[in-house]
């Protein structure tokens, strides 16, 4: 069986569209398999993407081939060229000749067809992805530069115009094509709206959030507006005719023997700024009003001091973080712990000793556990099922039930069909988690004697510092991640009720409901 491999590259006729590519070198393709091989490729057999070829891991359809390549069915792969497959450093290109090589699979160009079993090919056609990679390189610094003109001309050259704009094409005043931006009608209102209630108006920027969505001013991907959006947009200069490049470049580093890529914010006196060739939303005295603003609201954070025990591993059931909130009192401090979403999250909010109790309690139990555990080694009454699979099993059949039960409210009681989807579709993935991880459990074998005891002490470690007062947040926070993976947070909040509902309830007056808090805890066993 044969593969075809096709991709479009950043050398290839600009002027041509990408499905032209395409269409054009799989038809020669086609054709040369039909004259080689006697027949054409079949349609589930063809590879196709449009992306740079800088790295293999960046490359979905790439990725696939290789390791479809690892079947012995498979004895060819037909690209228009060798550099279609990859134009990487040494290292992708040694993957590459690997992978063809010992599988025994054979590059096949119109040109030639290379076998890496023999010597002679397997040098031209590492000669072949040097030469690319040594041209991906050249024609990066000539893109480079390119945008770097673009942007001294004050020409946009991003992909996405900023909230408020929309990407126009005009010509400077040498002639010459470039992007530039315009307001767009709908949007650059909420940006005028923004900047007024913070710079002039004195909101913070939950308010301001809260008071463009009620204005009907929705964010382009997302329900609400966010503070870090606002945050954003209230530093850009792009809104004052601005345009700013380097802000964000691209780095590469070495973290425990693996490339890493990472793209950080760079400080204002480190990326450039050049006037635009659009026109600004906001004039530069509100503009600079705003960053003042910035400057004297600025919170200078310790980073190397942790309030939270529970920073990094305790989130709310919506997915946000969960915020340390102290409250210092006078007569009694409650600490309390919300949510980072607090304004259109549904949970309400609780004090850290009510958290701080579950999770003693939770790893004491789980320290009871560890122990019945390692008796059990020690007795040899451990067979095949642990603690762990029953408690998988457990969950399934609770999920399982929870389907059941929905099933009846929607058919016996009515429940609308969009509400229904919702909660059907959540149990569903969660009975195939619970499946998979029972499945992984029911594979591995039975934890050893020692594993036992280490547990029990990293355990007893943790818990001996949440009961100690003496002992700092930061170091809670270390010990409580050997424990813990995640913890969600869960609690309703309260409902008022009347005493003409429930008079035998209910003081004069009325009261309020009292809604439980759940943690749902995923230990580190």
């Amino acid at each position: 069986m044969e593969l075809i491999y096709l991709r479009k590259s950043q050398a290839d006729n600009p002027s041509e569209s990408v499905e032209s590519v395409l269409e054009r070198h799989e038809y020669q393709l086609q054709e040369f398999a039909a004259q080689e091989l006697g027949y054409r490729i079949p349609e589930e057999q063809i590879y196709r993407e449009v992306i740079s070829g800088e790295t293999i891991d960046a490359r979905v359809e790439v990725k696939k081939v290789l390791k479809l390549i690892e079947a012995p069915d498979v004895t060819a792969v037909i690209v228009i060229e060798p550099q279609r497959l990859g134009r990487g450093d040494l290292e992708d290109c040694g993957r590459l000749v690997n992978a063809f090589r010992y599988t025994n699979t054979r590059i096949m160009t119109p040109t030639k067809t290379y076998d890496l079993q023999d010597k002679y090919d397997r040098k031209f056609f590492e000669m072949e992805l040097q030469r690319g990679s040594d041209y991906l390189e050249y024609y990066k610094e000539i893109q480079a530069r390119g945008r770097n003109l673009s942007v001294k001309r004050g020409c946009y050259i991003g992909s996405v115009a900023p909230y408020g704009y929309r990407r126009v094409c005009i010509k400077d005043d040498t002639g010459r094509k470039c992007w530039t931006l315009e307001e767009n009608p709908d949007e650059a209102p909420a940006v005028k709206m923004a900047f007024d209630l913070f710079a002039n108006r004195g909101y913070g920027f939950i308010k301001v959030a809260r008071t463009l969505d009620e204005s009907g001013y929705a964010p382009r991907k997302a329900s609400h507006w966010s503070s870090a959006a606002l945050k954003d947009m209230l530093e850009n200069p792009i809104y004052i005719g601005k345009v700013r490049w380097n802000r964000r470049k691209t780095e590469k580093s070495i973290v425990n023997g693996n490339l890493t890529i990472s793209r950080p914010k760079r400080k204002e006196d480190s990326y450039q700024i050049y006037d635009g060739l659009h026109k600004g939303i906001v004039d530069e005295e509100t503009f600079q009003a705003a960053l003042d603003r910035r400057g004297k609201n600025i919170r200078i954070k310790d980073k190397a001091k942790v309030r939270n025990p529970f920073a990094g591993i305790l989130f709310c059931e919506c997915g946000r973080s969960m915020i340390y909130q102290p409250y210092d009192r006078k007569e009694k401090p409650k600490p309390r712990l919300l949510c980072a979403n607090r304004v259109y999250c549904g949970n309400s909010s609780c004090t850290y000793e009510e958290i701080e109790a579950q999770v003693i309690a939770i790893l004491k139990g789980a320290m009871q556990n560890f122990s019945m555990e390692l008796s059990a080694v020690d007795s040899g009454k451990i067979e095949i099922i642990s603690s762990n699979v029953q408690r998988l099993e457990a969950n399934l059949a609770n999920l399982e039930n929870k389907e059941l039960n929905l099933w009846e409210k929607y058919s016996e009681e009515g429940m609308p069909k969009e509400i229904f989807q919702q909660l059907i579709e959540k149990v569903t993935h969660e009975k195939e988690k619970t499946r998979d991880a029972l499945r992984k459990a029911k594979g591995q074998p039975l934890p050893s004697k020692s594993y036992y005891e280490k547990k029990i002490i990293t355990f007893q470690n943790a818990l001996d510092a949440m009961q100690n007062n003496e002992i700092s947040p930061e170091e809670k926070n270390l010990l409580l991640k050997e424990c813990i993976e995640r913890i969600v947070y869960s609690k309703e909040k309260a409902v008022r009720l009347h005493a003409s509902d429930t008079p035998e309830k209910l003081p004069v007056g009325g009261g309020w409901t009292k809604p439980e808090m759940h943690l749902e805890v995923h230990l580190k066993l």
